[in-house]
């Protein structure tokens, strides 16, 4: 219908370019009432049905039961003994508070681990850096506030929601860096010999990586999945220097089957409101400033500012990316299946014409729904493995194909 008004006034406008000039002044005058007549007319049939289509967006998540509220969405406040976060701040600090010598220049301890940490295949002379930086006190003392802190029942990072895209989240980066950390020691501590101690190490960075689980905010499950899957990816390496005890299995099996469970669909509610809701709402100016970050054309995207200030497109752009965001919680909270990427990806690939703010900041969800299917299949894989070496462990074989 949208589609069809504008034709109308396209219309309009030739047929103002064609009469116009051939008539008189009087005429002139009353072509231009009529042409204001229509555009007016025009103007107020899109704003109706642009504002029906958005309530009807915004009935739909209701009725859904999506959250509609900021407040909904922020993870409660919790009391200091009982929040993880305390304890991983003052990890992240105690690494950082420590200087190094490099070849180059004095660094910090945390960035130079950063630096090491991040290298798949480090040289010898690396590796025995990193030996060395292991045996520091401080990454010691770092070590256990990170386990201490995986004793706690939850975690909450005191974040201000309300900045929108400008919403700060450092403590990602640190967490992801202390899970590196966990990771190289337990590769260490595997090699040597003590495998007791390296489980301990893996269980303790992938419960760092459920402390993300309850934050809304997609990126942060992104930093689950990827500190689950490096510690995972882990777990063949450790299982040569021993299995897991009844205890540490126990243990494994009930974060694993928390991990499995946890869910995109509270943080593509949390993009909704933190990043759809900020960016509809921005002035012209910094919704150029916002189109320039995302690299459009720049004399494209002066065009679709001042037709973003047409309140109707703007209202229906809204409501196509409401649309959008309800089909992806939709798929997120289904049943996963194989087809979910190709239907993800078809629905950020359909969008209308004038859904431009919907085309720049709806995020790539059809490759979020691979990293769900990625993730669910390293857990089940893992936990397979795991079985599979402990019963070759107490039966001296592999099982048979029906066992």
């Amino acid at each position: 219908m949208i589609d069809a008004v504008i034709g109308l006034l396209d219309k309009v406008r030739k047929l103002a370019t064609e009469f116009v000039p051939h008539v008189d002044t009087a005429g002139a005058l009353k072509w231009v009432g009529i042409i204001l007549a229509v555009l007016v007319l025009v103007y107020v049939v899109l704003l109706l049905i642009s504002g029906n289509r958005l309530q009807g967006a915004y009935a739909a998540l209701e009725d859904a039961g999506r959250p509609m509220r900021l407040e909904d969405i922020v993870p409660p406040e919790m009391p200091d003994f009982d929040n993880a976060a305390l304890l991983y701040q003052s990890a992240a600090l105690r690494l950082r508070s420590v200087r190094v010598e490099t070849e180059t220049e004095p660094t910090t301890l945390s960035s130079r681990l950063g630096v090491l940490l991040k290298q798949d295949e480090r040289s010898p002379d690396q590796q025995a850096e990193m030996r060395q930086l292991l045996n520091l006190p401080e990454v010691g003392d770092a070590l256990e506030l990170l386990e201490e802190a995986g004793a706690r029942p939850g975690c909450r990072y005191d974040l201000d929601y309300t900045l929108g895209f400008d919403l700060r989240l450092e403590h990602l980066q640190e967490m992801r860096r202390c899970a590196r950390l966990l990771r190289a020691r337990a590769q260490h501590l595997a090699a040597a010999g003590d495998a007791a101690s390296a489980w301990q190490d893996v269980i303790t960075g992938l419960r760092m990586a459920e402390a993300l689980s309850e934050e809304p905010v997609l990126i942060s499950q992104l930093v689950r999945v990827a500190i689950t899957a490096e510690l995972l990816d882990l777990t063949g390496h450790v299982s040569a220097a021993g299995l897991p005890g009844p205890e540490q299995a126990r243990t494994l099996d009930a974060i694993l089957d928390r991990l499995a469970a946890a869910s995109f669909v509270a943080s593509v509610d949390g993009e909704r409101m933190l990043g759809g809701d900020w960016a509809f709402a921005l002035p012209s100016a910094e919704l150029l400033n916002l189109m320039s970050d995302a690299n459009v054309d720049p004399s494209l995207a002066d065009r679709l500012v001042g037709l973003l200030w047409i309140k109707p497109i703007l209202q229906a752009d809204k409501a196509v990316y409401l649309q959008t965001m309800k089909a992806h919680t939709d798929m997120l909270a289904g049943t996963v299946s194989e087809d979910d990427r190709h239907a993800a990806r078809a629905l950020e690939e359909d969008f209308p014409w004038y859904a431009v703010v919907t085309r720049m900041i709806t995020p790539a969800l059809s490759s979020i729904r691979t990293r769900q299917l990625e993730g669910l299949a390293r857990i089940r894989l893992t936990r397979a493995g795991l079985a599979i070496v402990r019963y070759q462990e107490e039966n001296g074989a592999l099982p048979a194909r029906g066992d």
